[in-house]
Formats: structure tokens, C-alpha cells, sequence
């Protein structure tokens, strides 16, 4: 085989298609022999193809496209994730729950499981030619060409090997490369997955009720907003349609458009709210009269409109509730106060004095507040959640008739004349008691929310400001938006014009979605490969030999009339190992390039050193340039 050094697989192939070989043992050891080495072998045509080549792999072509293949993925990654932020997810492919399996979790797996069949055909390619690249650049020890081992394990495991022999670019793109690709494998086929979530439908409604808000029909002997805040804070029972713990809102027609449970509607509607700005009030005693101390920083109060309430004495330990709610002015002969609720704890003392009596008291201001919120209410107008909006109300229009005034005033006076159970209980407002039982529905609502009855308790002290303040104040405001939502025909005008809310219809729907972490996964190792297999083409082996090392036959071509073949001669009775510690031992380096081989003529293909030539880009084109001449 000393003459064929530079032919192609085919010639090989033609040349000794008839020839027989066997491996024998013989006194040099196991052998591979010529049965019949009288026979001549075929003469063959040097065919174009013996210029040098490259497999198809490492091709620029195919670089291009497995390239071309990575930057598609990573943009059509992108762009799902960005769809998906920005509509919402991705409607579903299928009514079929299978089809959707198969495209949301089949499919990506499938993409990401591409990448790994395609490095580990480069890895293969790359171990074949390694050897040879390291040699064509001479003076290369034979444990890092001639005698390392790639074939004996998986392109995944020849990490150690490949960086004990000094191939970086070999040993990334076996292990770290093809590593990634089973990482990528998972992460694509967890990078979608489905969630319900709720898809906004533009909607019209209708404006059934329209502002001024009116108080004058708010009537005044009922205790349905005191059952109802009752059954809210007791067994969570939901607040009346358009009534939230806080607000109000003007209601919307047109929800029966979707005959559907699970349909939300949501617009910008007018929200009313109450609610009190409390402070903290203190009696004293001047001489014979008790008097108020208004704290200075408190609205406009004149504090002779205020009742007193002196010490009473008892027994045993008894409490008493004051709860006063009156009308922004409530007589002819007395200065308006704007504090116009009031509540008091007290004890009872053991012994009679003059003092006042022994109580916690605030005062409180109400306010009224009208603004555009976005609310989003069921089917039943029961609200879900409401937002706040930017947009202001028109000042041209009037909110309230004939006032704000005039609406907390009815809403005090139905609280007032409600507050005490009547018949058959037969409470008197104001009664001291010596359990921790309330006598009127304020100070129960209060314990609910509270969940203590330590408010009502004789045995401790009267609560501080900092414990009912904020419980009544939020209790006030959940019986206005109440109040309001349980009379709307009282308190709102019929809108006789045919008026349109603008809207959405809420619902859920069942869509596909990017998982943010399998994402980010995704796109660090496509990016990795994109890097990568720039500078893996960049930096691919040189197109040098006439044919691929894929056969016995193939290799031993290359250095069949080397000098390289003393160096091996009498190995083939030893082990691996022997062997290598052999090639180590004279420090020999070998090259692959031109050389004149023992027959005296020139070849080309793997020779000791000094005894070779190293190729260079030149001597690469000569030999392109003289085949197509050929």
C-alpha cells in the first residue's frame, strides 16, 4: 500500500477488491497478511475526486445551515415569549387535548432534541480528524496523535481523554456541547405550557342610572344594612351587587349579553365612598361643669354642642357604650360641630364622684367622595375587584342632591334610629352592663371585626384610641357603600337617555404560555451553540486528506511507506499500554506532510520528524489546482 497514499476511498476500494486478507498469529505476533501476495492488485485511474476533502459535516455549507437552524429557533423563541407577554399567551392550537400535547409539549422537545444527534456526528467527525490536524502541524508526540483513543467510548465521555491529549475545541464540543443539548432537550419541552387566564373582550354597556346622588329617599326604620354587614364579617357572605367594603358604584346594565358563570364584566363607573376622620377627645372637669378638650388640630367644633357625661357608679364592674351620630347641624340654638359622630367606652367606678366618667371617646368628621374607578363585577353585579383611574368626573355635572350634607345626614339618621334592636330584646341604648355582651349593632359589628369582645369588657380598661378608631372608621364606611347598594333605585335617577359604558367582558380562557426560567435556559445554550459553531467552522480542521480514516485499509495508506513503521515494528504481541509506554519512551515526534518514504519516492502522510514536510494553505491549493488541471 506504499503507493497509495493519496487515494480515494474508491481507489482503495477498487484496488484491492480482490484481494484477500486475514489476521494471523505468526512469531512477530498477531498479524493482518495478504492470503495470496503474488496477486497483483487492480491498476486504477486517479480519479478527480483524489484533490483533498472534507466531510460534508464540516462543510461551509452545512455549517451555514446548522447555524441558520440555531439563529430560527432562538428567534422564533424570542418572538413566541414576546407574543405571549404581550397578548396574553397563545390560543390554543386544538380542541383536541392530544393535537395539543403533541404541539405544546411534543413538538419543542422534538426541536430540542435535534441539536444532540448533530454534535454527536460533529464529535465523531472531529475525533476521526483530530489526530491528523494535530499532526499536520509537526512535531507532535505520538500520545497526543498515534496513540490516543477515541473509538473505545461515547462522544460524551471522552472529556478526560481529549484534554489529557490537548484538544480544547475537541473536548467542548464533546462533552460541553453535547452535554447542553440534553439540558436543551428538557428545557424545550417544559418552555411552553398551558394556564388559564382571563382575555378582555371590548363590550358595550348600558347606562341605566345616572348622578345626582340622593339621600332624601333613604328610609329610615330598617335594619337590612346591619344584617347584612352582620352576615358579611360573620359567615363572609358576599356585600350587596355594586357594593364593595369600601365603595359604591354606579351600576351598568348589559351583563345578561354572555349567558356564563364565569363571564367578569368590567367599565369605569362613578364609586361613592364615606368615610371619617376621627380624633381623639378627652373631658375634663372645670369646677361644678364638665367641658370637652377639642383637640387643636380637630375640624371646626364648638364643644358647649357636645353632651357631657358624668362618672356613675356601681357594685360591681359595669360598662357603658356611647354611640352618637347627628345630623350637620342638629338645632337652631346650637352651633354647627362638624365631629358629628361620636362614641365613648366608659366604666363604671366603685365610689360616687363628680369626676367625668372614667372613658375612651373620639369624634369623628365625615367626608364624601365621588371618583372614577374600573370595576369588574359578575354576572350578578357582585364585585370582584375594582382599580383606581386617572380620569376625573365632569365638574359640570352635579354628584349629589341637593348636597353632600344632606346624604350623610339621612344615612346618620337611619344608623341612629336602627342602631338599637327594638322588641323583643327590649335594649335600651346607652345601658350599662356587667357582661361583654353588646347592646346595639355598632359595637357587635365592632367585636366582629375586632374579633374580641375586649372593647365591652367591664373587668378591663376602656380601649385605647388606637384600637377603635380604625375598626370604626372602616365599619362606617362598609355600611355606607351598603346603605347605598342595597337602595339604588332610592339614591340614583333612571337614566331615561340611552347612554353607553364602554367595557370589557372578562373571561377565562385557556391559553399557552413561555416559562420565563426554561426560557432563559433555552435561549443561554442556543446561544452558547451559536458561538460556538462560528468558531468551530472558523477553526475546522484543514481540508488535507484525500479521503476520510474510516477503514484499516484507508489508514495504513498513510504511513505504509513511512519510517514510522520501524518504530512499531515487533508491537503487535504487546498491550495497549506496553505500546504506548514504547512510542513514549525514544521521544519521538511525528508529523503528517511530504516526505520520501523507504521505496524513494515521495509521499505523502504520517512520518517521523526530521523526515517530514509539513503542508501549508499553499501547498493545499497546489495540490487542488493540479487535480482539476488533471
Amino acid at each position: 500500500m506504499s503507493g497509495k497514499d493519496c487515494a480515494t476511498s474508491t481507489e482503495l476500494e477498487n484496488s484491492y477488491r480482490h484481494t484477500t486478507f486475514a489476521l494471523r498469529n505468526c512469531h512477530q505476533g498477531p498479524t493482518l497478511c495478504c492470503i495470496d501476495p503474488d496477486l497483483k492488485t487492480t491498476s486504477v485511474v486517479r480519479a478527480k475526486s483524489a484533490r483533498p476533502i472534507l466531510r460534508v459535516e464540516l462543510s461551509w455549507y452545512f455549517g451555514s445551515g446548522f447555524l441558520g437552524l440555531q439563529l430560527l429557533v432562538i428567534v422564533a423563541l424570542v418572538f413566541t415569549y414576546i407574543r405571549t407577554h404581550r397578548d396574553n399567551g397563545l390560543p390554543l392550537p386544538s380542541t383536541s387535548i392530544f393535537i395539543n400535547q403533541i404541539l405544546v409539549k411534543y413538538l419543542p422537545m422534538v426541536v430540542g432534541a435535534f441539536f444532540e444527534p448533530i454534535f454527536t456526528w460533529l464529535t465523531r467527525t472531529l475525533c476521526m480528524l483530530q489526530p491528523y490536524e494535530k499532526l499536520r502541524k509537526g512535531n507532535t508526540p505520538p500520545s497526543r496523535a498515534l496513540t490516543v483513543d477515541y473509538d473505545s467510548l461515547p462522544p460524551q465521555a471522552i472529556l478526560f481523554r481529549a484534554l489529557k491529549a490537548g484538544s480544547i475545541s475537541l473536548a467542548s464540543v464533546c462533552c460541553i456541547m453535547t452535554l447542553l443539548a440534553n439540558v436543551l432537550s428538557v428545557a424545550f419541552s417544559n418552555v411552553l405550557h398551558e394556564r388559564q387566564t382571563t382575555i378582555l373582550t371590548p363590550q358595550n354597556f348600558t347606562a341605566d342610572h345616572r348622578l345626582p346622588l340622593s339621600g332624601s329617599n333613604i328610609p329610615n326604620s330598617t335594619y337590612d344594612h346591619y344584617y347584612i354587614a352582620m352576615s358579611n364579617l360573620t359567615a363572609g357572605t358576599p356585600l350587596p351587587a355594586w357594593t364593595d367594603e369600601k365603595f359604591f358604584y354606579v351600576p351598568f346594565g348589559g351583563l345578561e349579553s354572555r349567558n356564563t358563570s364565569t363571564a367578569l364584566y368590567q367599565a369605569r363607573t362613578p364609586a361613592v365612598s364615606a368615610s371619617l376622620q376621627c380624633y381623639s377627645l378627652r373631658q375634663t372637669r372645670h369646677g361644678e361643669r364638665l367641658t370637652w378638650d377639642i383637640p387643636a388640630d380637630s375640624p371646626t367644633c364648638n364643644s358647649s354642642s357636645l353632651f357631657t357625661h358624668g362618672s356613675f357608679q356601681s357594685r360591681v364592674p359595669e360598662a357603658l357604650e356611647y354611640t352618637s351620630l347627628w345630623p350637620s347641624r342638629f338645632g337652631d340654638d346650637i352651633s354647627d360641630c362638624e365631629l358629628t359622630v361620636q362614641a365613648g367606652w366608659g366604666r363604671s367606678s366603685l365610689v360616687s364622684t363628680a369626676d367625668p366618667v372614667n372613658a375612651s371617646w373620639l369624634g369623628c368628621k365625615p367626608e364624601l367622595r365621588i371618583e372614577l374607578r374600573e370595576v369588574t363585577v359578575d354576572s350578578r353585579g357582585l364585585v370582584q375587584y375594582s382599580e383606581p383611574t386617572d380620569d376625573i368626573l365632569d365638574s359640570r355635572e352635579q354628584l349629589f342632591e341637593p348636597n353632600a350634607k344632606s346624604i350623610i345626614d339621612a344615612f346618620h339618621i337611619l344608623l341612629g334610629s336602627s342602631n338599637t334592636p327594638e322588641y323583643p330584646f327590649h335594649s335600651a341604648a346607652g345601658g350599662a352592663h356587667n357582661d361583654s355582651y353588646p347592646s346595639d349593632f355598632l359595637n357587635y359589628l365592632m367585636a366582629q371585626a375586632l374579633n374580641s369582645s375586649a372593647i365591652l369588657d367591664p373587668h378591663l380598661p376602656p380601649p385605647t384610641f388606637d384600637t377603635t378608631a380604625p375598626v370604626l372608621e372602616a365599619l362606617y364606611t362598609r355600611l355606607f357603600a351598603i346603605v347605598l347598594g342595597t337602595h339604588v333605585s332610592a339614591v340614583l335617577e333612571k337614566n331615561n337617555e340611552t347612554a353607553l359604558v364602554t367595557g370589557f367582558v372578562v373571561a377565562p380562557e385557556t391559553r399557552v404560555f413561555v416559562s420565563e426560567p426554561m426560557f432563559l435556559v433555552s435561549v443561554a445554550i442556543l446561544g452558547i451553540y451559536i458561538l460556538f459553531t462560528i468558531v468551530l467552522y472558523v477553526c475546522r480542521p484543514w481540508k488535507m486528506l484525500p479521503r476520510m480514516p474510516t477503514t484499516i485499509a484507508s489508514q495504513i495508506a498513510f504511513f505504509a511507506a513511512s519510517h514510522a513503521m520501524h518504530d512499531l515494528a515487533d508491537t503487535s504481541s504487546m498491550s495497549e499500554k506496553e505500546r504506548n509506554s514504547q512510542m513514549i519512551g525514544p521521544r519521538q515526534r511525528y508529523g503528517y506532510g511530504r516526505f520520501v518514504g523507504t521505496d524513494g519516492k515521495v509521499h505523502i502522510g504520517i512520518e517521523r520528524e526530521p523526515l517530514v514536510q509539513a503542508l501549508n494553505k499553499q501547498d493545499l491549493r497546489t495540490m487542488q489546482k493540479d487535480v482539476i488541471s488533471d
